[in-house]
């Protein structure tokens, strides 16, 4: 049974006394979460929110639904789209994991919006980095450092985030390319014309979306603009409901029950490669490329073999379902981490 923290105190106090120390908070990835020894969930709230400064600082344990529904009333947003809002994820939980959604594609991801942070580290002592401010020079950027480092430096007890205003209107396009390859030459198309998208994400069957934002004025003739580029390489559908697709989108709801959630960190040049592999493997799992082929989301069996794609030499971060690791594929040992840790968790607590 985990510890469960609700004062920074309790943290430091349990950090101190414990030798294993691995962190869960709203469990939405619950393979990262897998027998977790402190839960910091009810380490949560907003702490404080400047809506004229667009930032805001909260602990680390506060859903992300929760800042999204402050946000809003004000007309801001997160716009890298943190993942799994809607399961119960974390602003820590989604820094830790390093996690951003189809947002990314346009605005950056969760690296470019933290701006500072606070930890208790592996002497159970409290640090902080960066500043609560957006211009800030000052310091070591510690808040870089921590995302996607899965807890493994310290625990995080508050974040502070910088903030963007909501598009006034959004729109979506599906155009079914008829496979990933006309899917690919159509993304390289797009990603070379000035049209400011805000995502761009296709699936295995080549399903092309594309969203765009800003003033309700100008969305008919952006969209016309968009229309005229795609003539050619399929059918063009505006999707109806604009939110839910790509809330869908980030909830994984394609994902089928059961099964393990990877993201792997890819180039668009490399796609063709790992359909090729895919194919050959006969193995074909449900996946989603996003961030403008930046990004793969696979869906992967408990039963099928990682070894089962000989030319598949990819590492992918395991965030759902029930594995031995947190990473399949290809690791490579990483210098830098090593050092941090040294600084960080010398004792080897996280």
């Amino acid at each position: 049974m985990a510890e469960q923290a609700t004062t920074v105190e309790e943290v430091c106090d349990f950090v101190r006394s414990t030798q294993h120390v691995r962190v869960m908070g709203g469990g939405s990835k619950d393979n990262l979460s897998r027998e977790p020894t402190l839960c910091v969930g009810g380490l949560s709230g907003l702490i404080e929110y400047q809506p004229d400064e667009f930032t805001f600082t909260a602990l680390a344990g506060t859903p992300v639904a929760q800042i999204e529904e402050v946000l809003a009333e004000h007309g801001q947003y997160l716009p890298f789209d943190p993942p799994l809002s809607k399961s119960g994820a974390t602003l820590g939980g989604t820094l830790a994991s390093g996690l951003s959604g189809p947002g990314r594609f346009r605005y950056g991801g969760v690296r470019d919006f933290v701006i500072s942070c606070r930890m208790v580290t592996g002497a159970g002592e409290i640090i902080r980095g960066g500043a609560k401010v957006v211009k800030n020079a000052a310091g070591f950027d510690i808040p870089k450092l921590l995302v996607g480092s899965l807890g493994c430096f310290g625990v995080l007890i508050d974040l502070s985030f910088k903030v963007f205003p909501k598009a006034s209107a959004t729109a979506t396009l599906k155009v079914e390319t008829g496979g990933v390859s006309a899917a690919v030459d159509a993304m390289h198309q797009l990603t070379h014309q000035p049209l400011d998208l805000c995502a761009l994400d296709f699936d295995r069957e080549g399903v092309l979306c594309l969203r765009v934002g800003g003033l309700a004025a100008s969305l008919p003739e952006r969209l016309q603009r968009l229309r005229t580029l795609l003539t050619g390489l399929g059918t063009i559908e505006q999707v109806d409901d604009d939110a839910a697709i790509w809330a869908a989108a980030g909830e994984f709801s394609w994902v089928p029950p059961g099964a393990r959630l990877l993201k792997i960190p890819i180039v668009p040049g490399s796609i063709a490669r790992i359909e090729q592999s895919l194919q050959n493997s006969r193995i074909d799992p449900p996946r989603r490329y996003s961030v403008g082929g930046n990004v793969l989301w696979l869906s992967w069996r408990s039963e099928d073999r990682w070894e089962q794609l000989p030319e598949f030499e990819l590492g992918g971060l395991v965030l759902c379902g029930d594995a031995p690791v947190r990473w399949m594929g290809h690791w490579q040992d990483n210098v830098f981490f090593q050092r941090l840790k040294t600084i960080f968790d010398p004792d080897g607590k996280f």
